[in-house]
Order: C-alpha cells, then structure tokens, then sequence
C-alpha cells in the first residue's frame, strides 16, 4: 500500500470567483456558511505576526460546537471562499529558508 493517496491530496480549486491574496499584515475575517438543515457555519480567519488562528463554529439549533487550530504562516495567504467553506493556501519557510512548505486547507 502507497504512504499516500492521490485521492487523499487535496488540490486547491481553480478559478473561484471569490479568492484574495493577502499580505504579511496582521487582519480579521470573519466568514458565514448556510450548510443543510438549518445547520450553520462561521469561520473566523485571524492572523498576528506568523500566527494565523482559525475558529469554526458550527450551529445546529441549541447545540454550538468550537473548534480552533493556530498554525504558523509566512508571506502572503490565499483566500478563496465557496458556498460551504474557506479554502486556504499558506506557506511557511523550513530549513533556514531552504524549503517552503505549502498547506492547503478547508474549513
């Protein structure tokens, strides 16, 4: 069995019309979901320095359910919003700057 799948890999999505490049400044962005159900979803982008902090917040009538993930990035983030989510492209430096590592992410 391969270490990996390619099904496993998660491409980030082409052409989407609402994507922002941002910069190394410090920012906000607070983004609402409607999913199915009644179900809802907020995800909240929020970055310090090389910080970058994600909450979602789903809600589902009465019951609330939190998470956060802090993560370290450097250079500029992609942002590209769908119907059911945040996709964000950041990436972060390795080995004395020798490597970049790229991570893609759905929230």
């Amino acid at each position: 069995m391969p270490a990996h799948s390619d099904a496993a890999l998660m491409p980030y999505p082409e052409n989407l019309a609402q994507t922002l490049e941002t910069s190394e400044e410090d920012f906000t962005r607070n983004y609402a979901f409607d999913m199915e159900d009644g179900l809802r979803k907020s995800v909240k982008l929020a970055r310090t320095g090389r910080s970058l902090k994600v909450e979602i917040i789903y809600v589902d009538g009465a019951v609330v359910d939190t998470t956060t993930e802090t993560f370290e990035a450097d250079g500029s983030l992609r942002i590209s919003v769908t119907e059911k989510g945040v996709y964000l492209a950041s990436y972060c430096a390795l080995l004395a700057d020798r490597v970049r590592l790229r991570r893609t992410r759905f929230f």
